[in-house]
């Protein structure tokens, strides 16, 4: 599965595209779930409750995560 995501970093919003639908998930850098979502096609995913950091991307399908960070 493809996976972008932009912008990065990013204040509001993040946008995530796929090539196949997957679930995706958000984790802080304890590992903490924070946001879990199916993806198909482009998605724009709300991230202004999150606080400002370094964050992970982790999908069913892929063994790599991509990190992004929130301003």
């Amino acid at each position: 599965v493809l996976l972008k995501c932009y912008p990065n970093p990013a204040e509001n919003t993040l946008t995530i595209e796929t090539t196949k639908e997957t679930n995706c998930v958000i984790v802080n850098i304890l590992g903490e779930e924070l946001i879990k979502q199916s993806i198909w096609g482009k998605q724009i995913i709300d991230i202004s409750t999150l606080p400002k950091g370094l964050y992970w991307i982790k999908t069913q399908s892929s063994a790599n995560g991509h990190s992004f960070v929130k301003e």
